[in-house]
């Protein structure tokens, strides 16, 4: 099976990299600000307090599909192709929650035409 060539450019999540480092720059006294992992204690907007309880109220309290809603993947292949010369297949694409460097890597890698 040939494989895309971005596969060889996937690194390594750095999240815990960088938490390591804050913990030890914040155990020499320094103040440190956790942007970098977790939980910032932001509120959570009364739209999403709303949807969740509706979507707990709807039975939806398991794990979605590794690959994503196969709804949600399909809707986004066919925007996709909106702006694409082919129309990606919906089962060639993932949908992930996650915005860090793992997540855009994941991205990048299926992007060469006619391979895996």
């Amino acid at each position: 099976m040939e494989l895309a060539s971005q596969l060889d450019k996937l690194g390594t999540e750095t999240a815990f990299a960088v938490s390591a480092a804050a913990a030890a720059w914040a155990a020499k006294g320094h103040k440190v600000y956790p942007f970098h992992l977790g939980d910032i204690n932001i509120p959570t907007p009364q739209n999403i307090v709303d949807a969740t309880a509706k979507a707990i109220a709807d039975g939806y309290t398991g794990y979605c599909p590794g690959a994503g809603i196969p709804e949600l993947r399909a809707a986004l292949a066919a925007d996709a192709g909106a702006h694409l010369q082919q129309l990606p297949e919906p089962h060639r694409r993932t949908v992930l929650a996650r915005r860090d460097g793992g997540g855009r890597r994941t991205c990048a890698a299926p992007r060469s035409v006619g391979v895996e």
